[in-house]
């Protein structure tokens, strides 16, 4: 199972809609993947330092977790951009902008056609902001 936990927020940016999205990521190229992912909050989540709002909602093979950082000491855990370049194993969170907005293509700024595994990137930056 794959657990997603991220952080999401939208300002207006000279009336343009600007959306950042963190994931935690590994190494900032990976998903965090987990076999057993039962009790997810109490064995994985909060021995982690990480804390979440409301319950995991899961999709497919993923758990998309909606992290509390009021609770959750954002500091402790690295910035992909704070990481060697080839480091591809310590947790780090990732932050993606999007611009503009979906329902107007002409402001929308495209996001790269990537993919981690198990989804693209446009797939799960749906999924979070559905979520909001």
């Amino acid at each position: 199972m794959f657990i997603i936990p991220y952080t999401h927020k939208t300002i207006m940016i000279q009336q343009m809609k600007v959306t950042a999205i963190q994931i935690l990521t590994v190494g900032g190229i990976c998903l965090w993947k987990e076999e057993n992912a039962r009790l997810l909050e109490k064995y994985i989540l909060h021995p982690n330092g990480i804390y979440i709002k409301g319950k995991p909602v899961k999709h497919k093979d993923m758990y998309l977790c909606c992290v509390d950082t009021a609770k959750t000491e954002m500091s402790d855990f690295y910035k992909w951009d704070e990481l060697d370049a080839t480091d591809d194993s310590t947790f780090c969170w990732r932050t993606f902008y999007l611009m503009g907005e979906k329902e107007h293509p002409h402001s929308w700024l495209s996001i790269p056609n990537e993919q981690w595994e198990p989804c693209r990137y446009q797939e799960l930056f749906d999924l979070i902001l559905k979520e909001v």
